[in-house]
């Protein structure tokens, strides 16, 4: 493992994958949708991101919300 270099990865879900795969996470590019109510079963536990992680960025539209979170250290 030491020769291996660090890559940008990218996990596209489903919900499980993102949870899994959140021990190895150093930053996280959510998009949350705004103040909608939709007829689904499964969402994201964004507490989780908000124990474990800081927002350094984001930007807002009408109905969403890009944010990059990074990992508290």
């Amino acid at each position: 493992l030491e020769n291996i270099t660090a890559r940008e990865i990218f996990i596209l879900g489903g919900a499980r994958m993102f949870i899994e795969a959140l021990p190895w996470v150093r930053t996280v590019y959510a998009t949350i949708v705004k103040d909608k109510n939709y007829n689904c079963d499964k969402k994201f536990p964004i507490e989780i991101l908000d124990n474990e992680f800081s927002i350094t960025n984001g930007e807002e539209t009408d109905e969403l919300y890009f944010v990059t979170y990074k990992r508290k250290k």
